[in-house]
């Protein structure tokens, strides 16, 4: 009897998540060192920190739960965020507060400026005419609302894409949307779906985003996916499949000629070419990175940004270390763990931001290579899993935390 239920356990998880698969250590991830002594986000002229929190009125509920990517107007400059609980927010009216010990504190009003659905909503970007915002929602795939900030315009929630059809003619299901840029030039809409392990329900009725990932790391199989959605055919393609855990995406420039993929399986950037010789080919642009990065966001001064929300977990670490067929085992084991394990497998306490080099005129000013502004002990700000820019400052968002983080950049 213990067997057969073995047995049914095992085919329960194979037919949801399919089997583990064995990762050569030659293409498994490796880690760069922490520099612990390195507490650019607290003690930098150069990147001043500043913390958004919400103003709750007496006996309302707070808003900004987890919000876990900022979003810009370009033309307004007005800030949102996407919460857990499905919501864009908007947080306007801005009030200084008493200061923390490492960071300038404001205050906001928090407006719930669209209820997005039942999904969970991770990445978000508006047109450059600042009209159309277009979201990657994990259980829903990407949507679009117009016009949100037309009062004479009754906006609504449209589901652009659920599923897409490769080249071979198969429609398959948009399972992890995560995020979400638009070309300067083209208008085409590129956006992440980053596995094809759908985030789990929890009994809040919250989605539980973090284990799909965790399940797919234990797997080891690249099914993330880069996309593109092209507003004026209605159509969407795939560019590039076999990455692991397609997460944080961005327009490198203002020609719209390559785009930053956040690779968080294997702790790097990658390069995804849109144009050139090199076009339709994917390469590595930064790797080594401390933690695993989320997020994905590149600024006018030529500069790329990912957020590292933790370090490598223990855990995965060591599982580098063990030989292939114990590696395989062990992640095997992990993969069919139920949801509420997963709870055991903790995120390091750390916050960081890889900024990257990435304009022309950054290699012939010989500026240098990769920065990580970082609070390497989460004292002001941790678990940071989005990021946007606008002028010279980037903008941090969280799963967890319950105000915005701005870093205030002298370049």
């Amino acid at each position: 009897l213990a067997y057969l239920l073995f047995v049914s356990v095992i085919k329960r998880y194979l037919n949801a998540y399919g089997a583990t698969v064995p990762v050569s250590k030659d293409i498994w991830l490796t880690f760069g060192p922490v520099d612990y002594s390195n507490e650019s986000l607290l003690n930098n002229s150069k990147a001043k920190l500043s913390k958004i929190y919400e103003r709750v009125p007496k006996g309302k509920r707070p808003l900004v739960n987890g919000p876990e990517t900022p979003v810009i107007n370009p033309v307004t400059g007005k800030l949102f965020v996407l919460t857990e609980d499905g919501n864009l927010v908007s947080l306007t009216d801005f009030e200084e507060a008493e200061p923390s010990s490492h960071a300038q504190i404001k205050t906001a009003k928090a407006t719930v400026a669209m209820n997005l659905g039942v999904g969970r909503p991770l990445g978000g970007k508006f047109t450059k005419d600042g009209k159309t915002l277009y979201i990657a929602d994990t259980l829903l795939g990407l949507l679009r609302v117009k016009n949100l900030e037309d009062e004479d315009y009754q906006s609504k929630v449209e589901i652009v894409a659920s599923s897409v059809v490769d080249t071979h003619g198969i429609e398959t299901k948009l399972n992890y949307a995560n995020d979400v840029d638009i070309g300067p030039v083209t208008g085409h809409v590129y956006f992440t779906d980053s596995t094809d392990i759908a985030p789990e329900r929890l009994e809040s009725k919250k989605w539980d985003t973090m284990t799909g990932f965790k399940r797919d790391y234990a797997r080891g199989q690249p099914t993330g996916r880069l996309l593109r959605y092209n507003p004026s055919t209605d159509k969407v393609d795939i560019l590039a499949t076999g990455i692991w855990f397609a997460n944080g995406v961005a327009v490198m420039d203002e020609d719209e000629s390559a785009l930053m993929i956040s690779e968080t399986s294997m702790a790097r950037a990658l390069k995804y070419y849109l144009k050139g010789p090199k076009e339709g080919s994917i390469e590595v642009l930064s790797d080594h990175f401390p933690g695993f990065p989320d997020g994905g966001a590149c600024s006018e001064m030529g500069f790329c940004y990912a957020p590292l929300p933790s370090l490598a977990t223990p855990l995965f670490t060591k599982m580098s270390d063990l030989p292939e067929a114990i590696n395989t085992f062990v992640r095997t084991l992990i993969l069919m763990l139920p949801a509420e394990l997963f709870k055991v497998i903790k995120v390091v306490k750390y916050g960081g931001v890889v900024e990257i080099p990435v304009g022309e005129e950054r290699t012939i000013n010989n500026v240098g290579k990769e920065r990580i502004l970082q609070d390497p002990f989460a004292k002001e700000i941790g678990m940071i899993t989005g990021v946007a820019t606008f002028k010279n400052k980037i903008y941090l968002g969280s799963l967890s935390n319950d105000f915005v983080g701005v870093v205030d950049l002298e370049y």
